[in-house]
């Protein structure tokens, strides 16, 4: 009875210390805030189109960015972008590519410059590549805040992959936030 006594107590005791750090930790913890957040379509055309050997491409890239939810803002519920970049690609191969720099125009003719310095491409489980792009906005609307892009393309067709002419375009989802 005494050692069952003695355990419940360390119990409670680690418990509490646990849930005490644990509310200090989140406490003094700060959150991000959100400035924008925008959902929409990211269509890359490649040339030449990308094939099984590896090769440098030219990707031109255009979004359309709606909605968008700017808190305080109800101004601002859409935006759209276009930029090339130059990579090493093969359908076989992960994306080597530059950072770009990025302007995306609001429909409320406002803009936001954003430059892009780190990218991580992932293949996922079932064939389609993620890629997340983290930069400043460094002019416009959002100037100083911390800019996430994340891209996903579908799986690429393994007979084009195959064909002279390769794969010409890919088409998928992207969300773009900022925050400070």
């Amino acid at each position: 009875m005494r050692t069952s006594l003695a355990r419940s107590l360390a119990l409670l005791l680690v418990l509490f210390s646990t849930v005490g750090l644990f509310a200090f930790s989140t406490a003094h913890a700060h959150a991000a805030t959100a400035l924008l957040s925008c959902s929409g379509t990211h269509t890359a055309h490649y040339s030449p189109g990308v094939t099984n050997q590896p090769q440098t491409i030219t990707i031109t890239v255009s979004e359309t960015l709606a909605p968008c939810l700017v808190p305080g803002n109800l101004s601002i519920v859409s935006g759209s972008t276009s930029f090339s970049v130059t990579a090493t690609i093969s359908c076989l191969a992960a994306v080597v590519s530059s950072a770009p720099t990025v302007t995306y125009r609001w429909n409320t003719t406002a803009s936001s410059t954003v430059v892009f310095g780190t990218t991580e491409t992932v293949k996922l489980a079932d064939g389609s590549t993620d890629t997340t792009s983290t930069g400043s906005v460094t002019a416009g609307f959002a100037q100083g805040s911390t800019a996430v892009r994340e891209a996903i393309l579908p799986e690429l067709d393994a007979t084009a992959c195959s064909s002279p002419g390769g794969v010409t375009q890919l088409s998928g989802p992207v969300i773009l936030t900022f925050t400070l």
